[in-house]
């Protein structure tokens, strides 16, 4: 129905207003629809089970994020609940916000509860639920959602935090098996250079893409990371590197400049 009423498909008539309602509502079904169906699965048909469990607070990020999105595009169709819809709205953003931090918390204090299960499969993991998925919630925030929002989804989504923390945690992973930042209790010199190498990657194209679009808030962002890179390549990766490969770091970091 949101499509066929599309105003683009009728253009004798205004159907703007009931096409918005209509997609605000055809979301707002699907996350419900997920919600219910997804815990269906996870718990044998027992969608009232009360457990916190860590692929939970995953799936709730999307999920009252969804509904978030979905109570703000309501808003903007409603002549008449719009402030009741905005406050939903405000609600489910929050809650999903609150579920994302508790996944950063607990990945920065190495707890069991966030990393225990994950598969050792690179890539393919719990981790693109934990903190990939994330990221594209905020870019549907700071694009469809409500303006006071915005700023914080951009800072996870547009400036790349959200990202840059998945990309390190995958990192992680990759070396070791784990999402645990605390796993075999230190950092071999491959996994260092490599922290090196990707953040000198995502400094450079900050850069160009702040320099480029003339986008003002990634340039410094761009500018505070290569500095960062430089500090930690002449502090920690120069400390065990000795004969050629100290000459192929000098070259590697010269050349990037």
């Amino acid at each position: 129905a949101w499509q066929m009423l599309h105003p683009r498909h009728n253009l004798a008539v205004s159907t703007s207003k009931v096409s918005a309602w209509l997609e605000g509502a055809s979301l707002h079904l699907l996350a419900l629809t997920l919600w219910v169906e997804l815990r269906y699965w996870l718990y044998d048909g027992d969608i009232f089970r009360s457990e916190y469990t860590a692929l939970e607070v995953g799936l709730n990020v999307i999920l009252f994020g969804m509904i978030g999105i979905s109570y703000f595009l309501r808003s903007r169709a409603s002549t008449n609940i719009a402030g009741l819809y905005r406050w939903f709205s405000n609600a489910a953003l929050l809650l999903a916000g609150f579920n994302y931090l508790i996944i950063l918390l607990a990945s920065l204090f190495g707890l069991h509860w966030i990393h225990g299960d994950v598969s050792p499969r690179p890539i393919f993991n719990q981790g693109l639920l934990y903190y990939a998925v994330p990221v594209a919630v905020a870019w549907g925030v700071y694009q469809f959602g409500a303006p006071s929002y915005r700023r914080w989804a951009r800072l996870v989504a547009g400036a790349g935090a959200g990202a840059f923390v998945f990309i390190n945690i995958e990192i992680r992973h990759l070396w070791t098996g784990s999402l645990d930042i605390y796993h075999f209790g230190g950092f071999s010199n491959g996994e260092l250079l490599t922290y090196s190498a990707t953040w000198l990657i995502c400094a450079i194209m900050l850069l160009i893409t702040g320099m480029r679009r003339s986008m003002v808030h990634w340039y410094p962002i761009g500018l505070a990371m290569l500095t960062l890179v430089i500090a930690k390549i002449f502090i920690v990766d120069m400390a065990d590197l000795v004969g050629l490969m100290r000459v192929a770091s000098f070259l590697g970091l010269g050349l990037s400049f």
